[in-house]
């Protein structure tokens, strides 16, 4: 599905999930990065249009890393490259980590795409926490309100 128009959350994810198709189909850096910024603005996308808050705030941004942890590391690196203080913290690339054999090297990308983070004191792929935060959010039913 190739979205042509975002309206809602949902269209933000199915455009997340295209960028990070392309990373994997074309293992360039700059759909990497442009998936991390559309996954951490599904969030702006959930409460101020799909439930049509006026703001997004402390207490629904505390909403969101309650129920999608996943999504403010996502935060953390999208808002690094606007603010340049990344707080996500870089991990070793090892065929010990959680998401080595879902990562990128795994595909024959060099080292500088397989961006690995600290998440819950655990080296994870980048573009393995997008994935499991677009698939967690695709639930409707536990997104917070």
């Amino acid at each position: 599905m190739s979205v042509s128009e975002i309206n809602c959350a949902d269209d933000l994810v199915a455009l997340a999930n295209e960028a990070v198709q392309q990373v994997r189909k074309n293992k360039k850096y700059y759909d990497l990065i442009g998936a991390v910024l559309m996954a951490n603005h599904v969030a702006d996308w959930h409460y101020l249009k799909d439930l049509q808050r006026n703001h997004f705030k402390e207490t629904e941004r505390a909403a969101m890393k309650a129920s999608y942890p996943e999504w403010d590391i996502l935060r953390q690196l999208a808002n690094g490259t606007k603010h340049c203080k990344l707080q996500a913290k870089q991990a070793t690339f090892t065929w010990e980590n959680n998401d080595f054999w879902n990562s990128l090297g795994q595909m024959g990308v060099s080292g500088d795409l397989d961006w690995f983070v600290d998440f819950e004191g655990k080296a994870r792929s980048v573009i393995v926490l997008i994935e499991v935060f677009l698939e967690k959010f695709a639930d409707s039913s536990a997104r917070p309100k």
